[in-house]
This record gives structure tokens, sequence and C-alpha cells, in this order.
């Protein structure tokens, strides 16, 4: 090609495409122009929320579609969760309409907690499928409750878990330390679906999988055998009952399991705010992050100069651990609903939900249950209940005093009898003389009983030796049908009052091992191998 004609067609091109741009900067004023010559007003375009209409979201089983597909959670169908539904909606079906049950106390006393939270109120859908809301339920690996802490786990995030006590039980508190975790575990992973799977294998554990297969996607993780099946289970089977929860008619299930005018009252209370939180106190809360991080986003700041900005988020990313790892739950507390205006949920020894507005009032200790759940004007298993973070059959002895729960239509009974001159409220200790080569262990043994608890009512450690001839308080009822009803939660009224009789001794066969009973006396008690 020459030279000249190269020329020619480049001077073509580049008028070509000026034409082009100039044509592309008049079209957006084009619009204006018009309006101001027909005297019309100038507007700028702007973007309305209020002109925005919702687009409802749809899911789809198998093609048919479902009722409600409103979640809170990345809900999401596919082969995995559809398992689930299947075993849920078939050999499983008896247990989960249990769990459905259940839910109508449960759901409408814990997603208030995790709405004053800021935390996804389908959360509640994880405690189903760890107990089946079930506030006694005990895991082969010994976790406890309906979120199922374990033990250390419980005291780390606020519980109190010991021989006389576990709030792990206890459906509120025990909801507040697990939102606390939760909330802690999003900072960690910034994706509910990993939440959950830390929730159920370990942070660590989780932690761990993503640096080894540089992802942080849940379900890529799932491709992998690295989590335990139960792990790579557990969303998909959140997700399903999640689904089946909002959808019970389509999966065959009753709408409400409640007596409308019952269901009405639990309705009614869930709506309850609580004490309202100043805005200090609210100031306090640590909040969820609104999105998840964006690095393209940080990058354009970095770029445009904005890095102070960036030393603001990391400050309060730093407040907002700080505020995690010091006092959270307590800081948590102060914004959330009062559970004394609203109807507790508590499961009997059926497996059975009941729901009662309880009040808490302080009594001495120790405090004999029975006695206490005679006042009240309720059996001994009905209170137990209602309070199930007390394991025994008495308040611990080394505290002075505690608060139990009654219904607050007993509340003034109770308080009228119990705090009566002429009530009975001494509790009775079976005792123990010790006999040479005893010490804290083989007594505690003899008799079935941890050390610890032993140990302390007679300020003594649990692995030293006691002195011959001394008298020793057991954590055990000094009479026998409190002793059967503390064991095995028996519906009993208060027994009579115990006969004295010569010593001797009671022994019941158990498992091939026997264990002493001692007949309360006046004086001294002692055992006979």
């Amino acid at each position: 090609m020459s030279k000249p004609l190269f020329q020619k067609i480049f001077v073509v091109a580049a008028m070509a495409w000026a034409a082009g741009c100039a044509q592309m900067q008049v079209r957006p004023n084009s619009t204006s122009s018009t309006q101001a010559n027909n005297g019309g007003p100038i507007e700028k375009l702007t973007t309305s929320t209020e002109d925005v209409v919702p687009v409802e979201p749809v899911m789809y089983f198998r093609g048919t579609k479902l009722t409600n597909a409103n979640f809170d959670l990345p809900v999401e169908m596919n082969p995995a969760v559809e398992k689930w539904i299947d075993y849920f909606t078939g050999r499983g079906r008896d247990r989960f309409e249990k769990y459905l049950e259940r839910s109508e106390y449960f759901i409408p006393f814990i997603q208030p907690i995790l709405r004053s939270s800021k935390a996804p109120e389908d959360l509640v859908y994880l405690a189903m499928i760890e107990s089946g809301f079930n506030n006694h339920a005990r895991s082969r690996v010994a976790a406890v409750g309906a979120w199922q802490f374990m033990a250390w786990t419980g005291r780390r995030y606020g519980l109190e878990v010991d021989w006389w006590i576990d709030e792990r039980r206890d459906v509120f508190k025990s909801t507040v330390s697990a939102v606390h975790y939760l909330k802690e575990l999003y900072t960690m992973f910034n994706s509910w679906p990993l939440v959950a799977a830390a929730y159920n294998a370990g942070e660590g554990k989780v932690d761990r999988a993503i640096r080894k297969f540089h992802t942080a996607d849940y379900w890529a993780l799932c491709k992998h055998k690295y989590l335990r099946p139960e792990t790579r289970n557990y969303v998909p089977k959140l997700y399903a009952a999640a689904i089946i929860a909002k959808n019970r008619k389509l999966f065959g299930f009753q709408e409400s399991y409640l007596k409308p005018q019952e269901a009405k009252l639990i309705r009614e209370n869930s709506k309850v705010s609580g004490r309202s939180a100043t805005a200090g106190e609210d100031a306090d809360i640590a909040k969820l992050p609104d999105q998840l991080d964006d690095p393209k986003a940080d990058a354009a700041a970095h770029s445009a100069g904005e890095a102070a900005s960036d030393a603001q988020a990391m400050k309060d990313a730093k407040e907002e651990e700080d505020l995690l790892a010091e006092d959270s739950v307590e800081t948590l507390l102060k914004t959330l609903p009062n559970p004394a205006s609203m109807r507790t949920p508590h499961v009997n020894n059926n497996g059975d939900a009941f729901g009662d507005v309880l009040t808490e009032i302080e009594v001495p200790s120790p405090a004999d249950l029975f006695r206490v759940s005679k006042a009240a004007g309720l059996s001994y298993a009905e209170f137990k209940s209602m309070n199930p973070h007390l394991l025994r059959w008495v308040t611990p002895p080394t505290q002075s005093s505690i608060k139990v729960k009654v219904p607050l239509q007993n509340k003034d009974q109770f308080t009228k009898t119990y705090f009566a001159s002429n009530f009975d409220r001494d509790v009775d200790f079976l005792k123990y003389k010790v006999r040479r080569g005893d010490n804290v262990k083989t007594i505690a043994r003899r008799f079935k009983l941890n050390p610890e608890p032993v140990a302390e009512m007679n300020n003594l450690k649990a692995n030293s030796s006691v002195q011959a001839g001394r008298m020793l308080e057991l954590p055990i009822p000094s009479d026998y049908v409190r002793s059967l009803a503390s064991l095995k939660d028996l519906d009993l009224v208060d027994p009579p009052s115990p006969k004295h009789h010569s010593r001797r001794s009671r022994r019941r066969k158990s498992n091939n091992q026997s264990v002493n009973w001692i007949a309360p006396c006046k004086s001294e008690c002692t055992t006979f191998a």
C-alpha cells in the first residue's frame, strides 16, 4: 500500500471516530434541551426506592413452587437439600412432626432474641436440627441443651456448667450464648453456610479446610472428604428444615399444632420487644457486618486516596472484636426482649413442649426443691421442667441465694407460702460417718457421686483424706422417697417427715452394683460393708 493512500485512510477513520464521539456527547443533553424549549422543568435522573417493586423470591422443589421462599439465610435448593427433605417427609416424618409441635413454643421465643441481636432469624432452625427443640437433649458426646453446647464451650460463652447447675438447658441464656458464638463465627468467615459448618465441626476444622483447598465456598469444600459427613450434611439439613417449616401444608404437615387462642397469645408475646435500649447501650452491641468485603471496591477506594476511611473501618472492626471478646454476652442482654414478658418454652419428661409466662423469685440457698415446688402449687416434675438448669433436688449449698422460676400466676401464692414463718424450709442432707481409710474420692464413689460437690459441702479438697469418725454431709436427701425422686425425676408428692430407725442399711441392686442407702437417725449414721 502506498504511503499517500495510507495517510488518506487514516484521516478518514479519525474523522469518523471524532464524529461518533461528538454525537455521543450531545445525546444526553438532547432531552433536557427539548424540555427547556418546551418550557418544562429540567429534572435530574434519580432512582427512588419507592418506585422499586420488590421481587418475591421463587423456589421450586422438583417442579412444585414453594408457598414461602422468604429466608434471611442463603437457602438454596439442590440435590443434597432435596435428600434431607425426602428424609424429613419420609422415614423421619414422625420425628420431624414432633420438632414442628415443639417449634410452636420455641420459635416465637427464640426469634425475637435473634432479631434484637441483628442475627438472621432463620438461625432458629439450627436449634431445630441440633436438638429437635428439646432443652433436655444430650448427645453421645455430651453436648447438652437446645443449642447442644459442649460444657467448655458453654462456659466460654458465659453459661454456668457444674454438678449443681447446667445453664445449657436454660433456653433464654443458652440462646443468648449461641447468638454470641454465631456472630463471632460470622466475623471469622463472612459466610453463614461456613458459620453453620463451624458450629458443627469447630472453627479450627473449617479454617484448615479453607486453607487446604483454597476456597471459602461451603459447597466446594463439601466436594472433598476433609470435612466429616456430618458436617457436609449439616447445611443441607438446616436448609431442608427451614424449607419444610415454612411450607408445612405443601409437605403434608399441619399449619399449626396449637389451639387458636393459644396460638394468638404466643404470637402476641413474640412481638413484645422487652426493655428498649438507649443510644449508648445500642452502640455497645457488636453489630454484624452489613455486607461481605469486596476486594475491587477496596482497591478503588485506595486508588482514590481514601485511606482515612479504611483506617476508620479497621478501627471499627477492632472495636467490634473487642466487644465480642469482652463482656459481650452481658451487653447483648441489654437490648434483648425481657423473658419475663414471654412464654418460656420447656419440655417435660415425655418430650412434650409447653409455654408458660414465668417469673424469677430469689430464695435462700440451699433450697429443697420438693418444698419449693410444693409452695408454688406445682408437682416436683412440673417445677423441674420449668427450671431445667437446676440438676439436683436441692440448690447449690455453696451459694447464699438463687433465683427460681415459677408461673407468673403462682407468684403471690408462692411468696406467701414459702416465706411464711411456719413453712419448713430446712434442708436435710444425708450424714455419713467417715471410716478408717476413707477419703473424699472413695466416699463419693461409694454413693455414686462426684468428689467435687462432696468436697465443696465439707470445705475439703477432692483428693484429700478425711479423719476417721468425722461426720460429712452428702448431697443426698436424708429420706428414701426424696432420694428416689431426685434420681428418677418422679412426680411424687412431698414425702412425710422421715421416721427414725435404728442404724441399718438399705441395699439396692442396680447393674450388678450395690448402693448403700442409710436410714436417717437422730445423731449419726454409718454404712456397713
